[in-house]
């Protein structure tokens, strides 16, 4: 939208607009990405002006300009062929270049290219050359990349590399939408009537969708589809049901959302992937100590890789410590593991814990490394780390918690005296929580309700259970 608006501002200055679009479309079609900028400058005004040798030049790569212009000159076969093969020895860089400068010459140009990461390597070289070549004439160059969605060495990276070193060259960042951001967007769309109201939707829509607000807007189409959100037919103010949570919102995102995520997991380079599976798996922030341990890579090989996925946008950074961007992605990436995998990652992560060697700057949770143990098919250490688990628990006098612990230790005993020391600690807890049974989980749902200012976070503690 942004791009849309700015074609049509220039075209409102009376400059000449030429518009093109790269695509991913598997295979490199030698100058694929610039042959609709070209096209759109043999039919621009002032296209007449340009020396015919350079019209034939162009003509090459571009046949509809004999259709501008019947009286040019056919050109030979065997310079044809060489020409379109190869952009470098030829001389149509120049004769763009050329074209260019005639249409300039009638108004000022801009020239728009879209999705510039999925450039192909002729293009990338011609439009290097182009705009050093014009960088005296009144062209005014705009290309828009995806951030994360190329390697590092794909031409369109090393073309963006080169422009950088271009005088007058202004980068605008789109960063994604912040929570406020978000609140703001749904509670005008939402017609919210209360000030405060719909803070904790937007809180949850953010914290999945990561901020992105493609994801945004298809995730709330998403909700009014399956009748999570409706909306007052009196008032127009929307209503949610209060089911809605933040792992119901991660996993029944919108479909197109998921397979557009999943294609670009798929098409990391296999350290990447390998790394990108062991994050979404834990769950929760992890030092690159614990990505070294894992995979066997030193702790400088595991952050260079990561800051890869953080260009991507697939991960994030925080306090030294590597998660998932938002919780599309870690639900991408874990629904496409196979169950092998996933088992030997969670054991592998438990493992890890427990090594003094990993530093994770902070006390390894008991939990955590009870449910990795336990997802990685090691009961023992499972039944081991929950037990304290559950220790931690009652200490803070959460007793849900602290049985919901226990639960898991009662599951992964083997021996009779690891089901017997799971028993004792169950007693034992219900005893000082003054309890004589364990406490009934209702799981009556609540009610439907507008959105309001009461919207707050009812978390128990039997959630992380």
């Amino acid at each position: 939208r942004l791009l849309r608006d700015f074609a049509q501002f220039v075209v409102s200055q009376e400059a000449t607009l030429l518009r093109g679009r790269a695509f991913n479309a598997g295979v490199d079609v030698p100058f694929g990405s610039i042959l609709d900028i070209v096209r759109g400058a043999v039919d621009a005004p002032g296209a007449a002006g340009t020396d015919e040798r350079w019209l034939v030049e162009v003509a090459r790569v571009v046949p509809e300009a004999r259709r501008t212009f019947p009286s040019l000159p056919e050109a030979s076969r065997a310079s044809n062929a060489s020409n379109a093969s190869n952009a470098s020895g030829s001389s149509l860089p120049e004769a763009v270049a050329q074209l260019f400068l005639a249409v300039a010459e009638e108004s000022p140009l801009v020239v728009v290219l879209d999705d510039m990461h999925w450039c192909d390597g002729d293009s990338c070289q011609v439009l290097h050359y182009l705009v050093q070549r014009l960088a005296a004439a009144p062209v005014l160059w705009c290309f828009t990349k995806t951030l994360g969605a190329i390697d590092r060495d794909a031409p369109a990276a090393r073309l963006t590399r080169a422009l950088r070193a271009v005088p007058n060259v202004v980068r605008v960042s789109l960063e994604p939408l912040t929570r406020d951001e978000v609140w703001h967007l749904i509670h005008g769309l939402g017609r919210v009537a209360h000030p405060d109201g719909a803070r904790r939707l937007a809180r949850r829509v953010h914290d999945v969708a990561g901020g992105n607000p493609l994801f945004i807007i298809e995730l709330l189409k998403s909700l009014f589809a399956r009748g999570w959100l409706t909306v007052d037919h009196t008032t127009k103010e929307w209503t949610q049901s209060a089911s809605i949570t933040g792992e119901l919102l991660a996993s029944e995102v919108f479909p197109d959302v998921r397979a557009a995520v999943a294609e670009r997991v798929a098409a990391l380079p296999d350290e990447q992937h390998a790394l990108l599976l062991t994050i979404a798996t834990a769950g929760g922030p992890c030092h690159t100590s614990l990505l070294s341990y894992v995979h066997g890579i030193s702790r400088l090989r595991a952050a260079h890789v990561c800051d890869a996925l953080v260009e991507r946008r697939l991960i994030a950074e925080a306090d030294g410590h590597y998660l998932c961007a938002n919780s599309i992605i870690g639900h991408v990436v874990l629904d496409a593991m196979g169950t092998s995998r996933r088992r030997e990652v969670h054991r592998m992560i438990a493992i890890a814990f427990t090594d003094a060697a990993v530093s994770v700057r902070r006390t390894p949770d008991p939990g955590a490394i009870a449910r990795h143990a336990e997802a990685g098919g090691e009961p023992a250490m499972a039944h081991q780390y929950a037990l304290l688990a559950s220790d931690a628990s009652a200490a803070q006098s959460a007793w849900t918690d602290a049985l919901g612990w226990l639960d898991l230790a009662a599951a992964c005993a083997i021996t009779p005296d690891e089901q017997r020391a799971a028993d004792q600690a169950t007693a034992r807890v219900l005893s000082l929580a003054g309890l004589s049974k364990v406490p009934h989980r209702s799981t009556t749902p609540r009610a439907t309700r507008v959105i309001g200012a009461d919207d707050v976070d009812l978390i128990t503690p039997s959630a992380a259970c």
